[in-house]
């Protein structure tokens, strides 16, 4: 056994395992694309199923967007809140007074580092997935070169000039994934427990080359080998594109790539040259242990690009629910909740519109043997219809009966008022709070205080699981994170000397009991 044959066993393990993970999902994937669907008011076969009600033909394609206001109106409640006075969402304390100013130089250090690594962007993308999806993850802390350029004077030859400088440094960031793109562990409900999770992107081949230059890559150009494959192959080609399942990693022109984190077979993770490998076969060590271990892995078109054992002291993966389904892994967001008045809406309006045309344009009865065989009786302004020459009078005017149809419209208007209270009920998100209706509500200002109070209760609870989730988690890692890595040296080139003193005795002292924090969200 080598290296590549670890890899290989270990690629084929892997592409199992997710494509079991995504099979487990179906139903639930089915879900988060009605969600999708419904904020997006895009029209589909069931989106008036459970109305009770035949479905439309005419007007199929009408789509009235009561989902998206409600998701609107929440993201940018919780993003007020989360950032409402433009500083991250969170605070430090130090334990004793004496201690404020490492305190605040850990709290310094942390907020640059958010800022540069795109926080409050990636948080506010997360806050509209909760929305739709009920159910966000994010992961990290991921590393990636940053470069800080400074133009200072220069007078060491004697004259002043203007001169760039630049530093290089490694900033710990993290990264949004779609909800749609998520493969966890089927028995857990947390992507930190269980045999893993999956992230699944399909990315350009452009991109997969630019891995080659970064350290801990291999196998690019296999792993985009699939893209140049010949659709005209034959023979032993085209068995190994079989043999390969080819096309599971490949698609429009891109490669799918597969993040996995969780526990892989230790001896999958270790390289073993010939040499070493006749040495453990010579004192009677077994290769394959059995143990389990933490690891990192990407595979891109199938192919192993990077394998590494984790460092890190947590999983990292984050998720955040928007509200909390108990024993499972996915929450219910505002889409999910609002699904049937969503459905009940399409249902009554297309209905309704199809009911008072129905009612105003009516129906008739036609004798085809009294007019000519080029007649088509469609109906539009100057129509004239050509009779048969010699019918009588009587004849004429009973070739065409008219009928008229009744208008059983004026019912749904109070099935679509009922079912927008029942929505705004299971979404704690009344059309007052999203600003669309006002009209029928208590205008003192104690009685529109009392509503406002009432619909912030559950955004309340939302920004705890935000917190508790998200923040608390980040926060956590971030810290850990520099007390591993984070040297004052980068401190000195990003926040001063001052603050890179402070960090290089915290540092020394290894840990950050001498302050408190918390997550300022709710």
């Amino acid at each position: 056994m080598d290296s590549t044959t670890d890899s290989s066993n270990l690629a084929a393990l892997l592409e199992s395992r997710l494509q079991t993970w995504q099979k487990a999902r179906d139903a639930q994937e089915q879900k988060l694309r009605n969600c999708y669907a419904d904020e997006m008011r895009i029209p589909r076969d069931d989106d008036t199923a459970g109305t009770g009600q035949a479905k439309a033909k005419k007007t199929k394609g009408i789509f009235v967007g009561v989902t998206r206001n409600k998701i609107r109106a929440a993201r940018a409640k919780l993003i007020d809140s989360l950032f409402s006075n433009g500083s991250m969402p969170f605070d430090t304390e130090p334990t004793r007074e004496d201690l404020a100013q490492f305190a605040d130089a850990a709290e310094d250090i942390l907020t640059e580092q958010l800022d540069r690594g795109g926080y409050k962007k990636m948080l506010k993308q997360g806050v509209h997935l909760l929305g739709r999806y009920g159910t966000a993850v994010t992961f990290g802390p991921f590393v990636r070169q940053e470069t800080l350029t400074s133009t200072t004077v220069d007078t060491s030859m004697g004259f002043p000039r203007i001169v760039e400088q630049s530093y290089s440094f490694d900033l710990p960031y993290f990264e949004l994934a779609d909800s749609l793109d998520v493969y966890p562990d089927p028995d857990v409900d947390d992507p930190r427990k269980g045999a893993g999770v999956f992230w699944v992107s399909m990315e350009s081949p452009h991109t997969v080359r630019s891995w080659a230059s970064l350290p801990g890559f291999e196998n690019i150009d296999e792993a985009v080998r699939v893209l140049e494959t010949k659709t005209d192959d034959h023979g032993s080609d085209q068995a190994k594109e079989l043999r390969g399942n080819i096309d599971y990693w490949r698609g429009d022109g891109r490669v799918k790539v597969a993040r996995f984190f969780g526990m892989v077979p230790a001896s999958a993770l270790k390289d073993h040259d010939e040499e070493s490998l006749l040495e453990m076969l010579a004192d009677g060590i077994p290769d394959d242990d059995g143990e389990q271990v933490e690891a990192t892995i990407i595979i891109a078109g199938g192919v192993i690009v990077r394998k590494a054992r984790s460092e890190q002291k947590a999983r990292p993966a984050q998720k955040c629910v928007y509200e909390d389904a108990p024993g499972e892994f996915w929450g219910v967001g505002i889409a999910e909740n609002n699904m049937a008045h969503q459905a009940i809406v399409n249902a009554g309006f297309r209905l309704f519109n199809e009911s008072k045309g129905m009612a105003l344009l009516g129906t008739k009865a036609v004798d085809r043997s009294k007019f000519l065989p080029t007649e088509n009786f469609k109906k539009h302004p100057g129509k004239v219809y050509q009779f048969k020459p010699g019918l009588t009078p009587e004849e004429k005017q009973s070739a065409i009966i008219d009928f008229t149809d009744a208008d059983v419209s004026s019912g749904w208007q109070e099935v679509i008022g009922l079912s927008e209270r029942f929505s705004d009920e299971d979404t704690g998100l009344s059309k007052y709070t999203t600003g669309t209706d006002g009209n029928h509500l208590n205008g003192t200002a104690t009685g529109i205080s009392m509503i406002m109070g009432a619909s912030a209760l559950p955004l309340k609870d939302v920004l705890a699981n935000i917190d508790e989730m998200w923040i608390e988690e980040h926060i956590e890692a971030l810290i850990d994170w520099n007390l591993r890595y984070l040297e004052p040296e980068t401190v000195n080139a990003l926040l001063g000397p001052e603050c890179a003193q402070k960090w290089a005795m915290v540092k020394e002292f290894g840990k950050t009991s001498f302050m408190t924090w918390k997550a300022t969200g709710s």
